[in-house]
C-alpha cells in the first residue's frame, strides 16, 4: 500500500477520533468504534497484522496519548503490541 494511501487512513482515523460525540474518542462502546473496526478489518484483509501495526505506529506518532484507544477498538492489537 502506498505511503499516500496510508496517510489517508491515518487522517480518517484521526478525524473519527477528533469528531467523536462528547469528545469520547473511539472507545470500544462509542459510536466511532464501528467504522474504526471496519478500517481495522480492511487493513487485516489487505495486509494482516503487519499492516495494522504499521497504521497503529503511524497513528501513534500523531496521537501518542490516545493510541491505546485504537488498540482496544481493534480487539487484540494491544496483545500484539505488548
Amino acid at each position: 500500500m502506498s505511503e499516500m494511501k496510508l496517510d489517508g487512513i491515518i487522517d480518517k482515523l484521526i478525524a473519527l477520533y477528533d469528531n467523536s460525540p462528547r469528545g469520547e474518542g473511539f472507545i470500544t462502546d462509542s459510536i466511532q468504534a464501528k467504522p474504526v473496526r471496519e478500517i481495522g478489518q480492511s487493513l487485516f484483509d489487505s495486509g494482516g497484522k503487519e499492516l495494522m501495526l504499521t497504521i497503529h505506529s503511524m497513528f501513534k506518532e500523531k496521537r501518542p496519548f490516545v493510541a491505546r484507544n485504537l488498540e482496544m477498538v481493534w480487539d487484540g492489537i494491544g496483545t500484539w503490541r505488548g
